[in-house]
């Protein structure tokens, strides 16, 4: 509750703000004694056009972050994917299983430099991370399992996948199935940067480099197969999860705020 709070007050503090002063100076204007009753109405007329004004610049404005609980079956209304994301109730938080693509947040397709903050747990396997999702067929996903982290690219619905060992991202200290761990990742132009904590202490604190160039991927037909170089075109995108078929996660208190 305290950090529903906490977020709803930052989402909304200029709008809050715009409101309360609005009330302020439309009780002013009555409060003047021997005041004309119609000028003084005109004035908070005027008061309230001008606050109504400003709290809708507030409103469209972009936002800088945000921030989802996912302990209410509402937090999956800004979600697009496939397969099984859905409110946990005896852990307050959402499962993400059977999802070949994923689920991603559709509010921040356009976002480039960002971190984001999370609760998790593995209850099976492992869990994936999507980052600089521009859809669901091209995106980063860093899959968190108990030992490390095995980064995956997603290009044209195709994989490129490379292993914990080949990019120095094996844990010191195995995750433990069935606990809670937060982790917060942070996307800076080609470099993400991956804390994982449990209980205020570091387990994992790595950076990984994101591939440039192009990706070969391998089509055949029936009498040949043709290779074809897709770009690394990952600069920009949404965040999101997946886990796919006997893979399970929960995940609660997401937080995504621009850098």
């Amino acid at each position: 509750m305290k950090k529903k709070v906490k977020y709803f007050y930052r989402r909304y503090k200029k709008e809050l703000f715009s409101t309360a002063v609005t009330i302020i100076l439309t009780i002013i204007p009555l409060c003047i004694p021997d005041s004309n009753i119609k000028i003084s109405l005109s004035l908070s007329l005027m008061v309230i056009f001008f606050g109504l004004i400003v709290t809708i610049y507030f409103y469209l404005k972009e936002k800088d972050f945000f921030y989802i609980s996912f302990n209410r079956r509402e937090d999956k209304d800004d979600w697009a994917g496939e397969g099984n994301f859905e409110y946990f109730r005896s852990d307050k938080s959402y499962m993400i299983t059977h999802s070949y693509s994923g689920f991603i947040f559709q509010k921040i397709f356009t976002w480039t430099d960002y971190r984001i903050y999370f609760d998790f747990q593995i209850t099976n396997k492992c869990l994936g991370v999507i980052l600089r999702a521009m859809n669901l067929s091209n995106y980063i996903m860093m899959q968190i399992n108990y030992y490390g982290i095995r980064p995956h690219l997603r290009i044209n619905g195709g994989w490129l996948i490379q292993e914990a060992e080949q990019e120095g991202l094996v844990f010191p200290q195995k995750l433990l199935k069935n606990t809670w761990y937060r982790c917060e990742i942070l996307c800076d132009k080609r470099m993400i940067c991956i804390k994982i904590i449990d209980k205020n202490k570091f387990i994992v604190d790595q950076k990984w480099r994101i591939p440039s160039g192009a990706v070969p991927f391998v089509f055949s037909g029936e009498n040949a197969k043709v290779t074809i170089p897709f770009p690394i075109d990952l600069e920009y995108g949404t965040v999101g999860f997946r886990s796919d078929g006997d893979e399970s996660a929960l995940v609660r208190d997401l937080l995504v705020e621009k850098v």
